[in-house]
């Protein structure tokens, strides 16, 4: 794996992974989901004091099944279109999933690579949404209230087909929107969806053509 090369001179290396490799991955140094995948799991036993059980990896969302082509070509050379649920293409306005799909937000971000004295190759890459009022109440007025979207327990953000959505504390304001947040969970080998009936909260299983009703606005 490649390491961060801040400089671009290969003699001051970074003790972390390049973003565009593995942004997900525990390796990374600042903004990741933190996730132990293979890819972090194989990286272990190298260090001759470690075991790892492979069955505890975790899905790898960022850079799996995405060929060898994301090793060896810069952001600049990529097609974008390759790697919907990574990268995207300015002028894209709906609201997606990341791709640790805890949380939404938009192509606003980037994966930057490069000495900070030349050019740098930069990827666009969804920025998770912070939604400014929920972030005052909680450092202004001591409540808890989610920061992010789906950042709550149970929550997982799914893809959906662009539409017009609305928030409820807003509802003058329409935003366009490819994703949603439901309450999942993974029994055994199958995943359940957690639904409210009455007061009362159990599983049931997800089949094709199962409606669902977002747990959050998404």
């Amino acid at each position: 794996m490649e390491l961060q090369d801040d400089d671009g001179d290969g003699r001051t290396l970074e003790s972390h992974w390049l973003q565009r490799h593995a942004r997900d991955e525990w390796k990374v140094p600042i903004d990741c989901a933190g996730k132990c995948t293979e890819l972090t799991l194989a990286s272990l036993p190298a260090l001759g004091c470690l075991m790892v059980k492979w069955e505890m990896a975790e899905p790898m969302g960022w850079c799996g099944n995405s060929g060898c082509g994301l090793l060896y070509r810069k952001c600049s050379a990529l097609k974008m279109s390759e790697y919907p649920q990574m990268f995207c293409e300015a002028g894209v306005p709906a609201g997606r999933c990341a791709s640790d799909r805890y949380s939404s937000g938009y192509f606003l971000g980037s994966v930057n690579e490069g000495p900070a004295k030349h050019t740098m190759d930069s990827c666009l890459i969804i920025d998770p949404a912070l939604v400014v009022r929920d972030a005052e109440a909680v450092v202004w007025s001591g409540e808890y209230l989610s920061a992010v979207p789906g950042d709550e327990p149970f929550l997982w953000c799914l893809d959906t087909l662009p539409a017009n959505a609305t928030d409820a504390r807003d509802p003058e304001e329409t935003y366009l929107s490819a994703a949603m947040h439901a309450a999942l969970r993974c029994l055994g080998m199958q995943v359940h969806l957690r639904v409210t009936e009455k007061g009362n909260v159990r599983c049931v299983s997800c089949t094709d053509g199962a409606k669902i009703t977002w747990a959050i606005p998404p």
